[in-house]
């Protein structure tokens, strides 16, 4: 695999999924973990047999939560950790000139609750909305479009229009929903699920450990 990055840096544009990329462990799950029932579970088995679109089960799941927007802070809060090299990360690829964005399957309450005070102002951030009535929780879709009409938030659409602005794409990722943006980008970092699939495809990725070994990798690739 040819690690020579083959533009400046001023032209890299990171997008990077949230749960299990930034964070250890995906919030959502964590929520349903503790504050749903166990049918989520069943519901994400079928979205693995192709039974289910993701935009489906993702609805599906939601509606099990039973919970205040405060509580679910709390408790994530407590129990997930956010990769503390994120900040280096995202401000090393800005002075550069390049951009930084984060593109979730999740919620923008939680990402950038999670993420207050960590991260320049100039990270965007795109990803669906809450509503909560009475503890119980309804998905507001992203109004950005939606490629294939599968998920809930495109994230594939984030990574064609960088690269229809001119942006080298560095797509940073983990999970299934991270597949299909992951096609599009010029450069892939992957760990868990999504390291898997892409390996046993025989296409062209790159591991990570954090962050701040993506940002030093792409120094180095440029000088090489």
């Amino acid at each position: 695999m040819d690690t020579f990055l083959p533009v400046a840096l001023h032209r890299v544009h990171i997008l990077t999924d949230f749960d299990g990329t930034i964070t250890d462990h995906d919030t959502l799950e964590t929520l349903l973990g503790r504050f749903g029932t166990p049918e989520w579970i069943t519901i994400e088995k079928r979205l693995e047999q192709g039974l289910l679109t993701v935009d489906d089960a993702f609805q599906q799941q939601m509606t099990l939560l039973d919970v205040s927007l405060d509580k679910a802070l709390e408790t994530l809060d407590k129990t997930i950790r956010i990769d503390d090299t994120i900040g280096e990360c995202a401000r090393g690829v800005i002075e550069a000139g390049g951009k930084f964005t984060i593109i979730s399957a999740g919620f923008r309450e939680i990402i950038a609750h999670m993420l207050d005070g960590k991260i320049p102002e100039e990270v965007n951030i795109y990803a669906n909305r809450i509503q909560i009535n009475d503890n119980h929780w309804t998905v507001i879709p992203s109004p950005s479009p939606k490629l294939k009409g599968l998920c809930t938030h495109c994230k594939r659409y984030w990574v064609e229009r960088a690269k229809q602005q001119g942006d080298y794409v560095v797509y940073v990722g983990d999970g299934f929903t991270d597949r299909c943006p992951a096609e599009a980008a010029d450069r892939v970092y992957a760990c868990r699920s999504l390291w898997d699939y892409r390996t046993k495809q025989g296409l062209p990725t790159f591991p990570f450990r954090d962050f701040k070994s993506i940002w030093q990798d792409l120094i180095k690739a440029v000088k090489d």
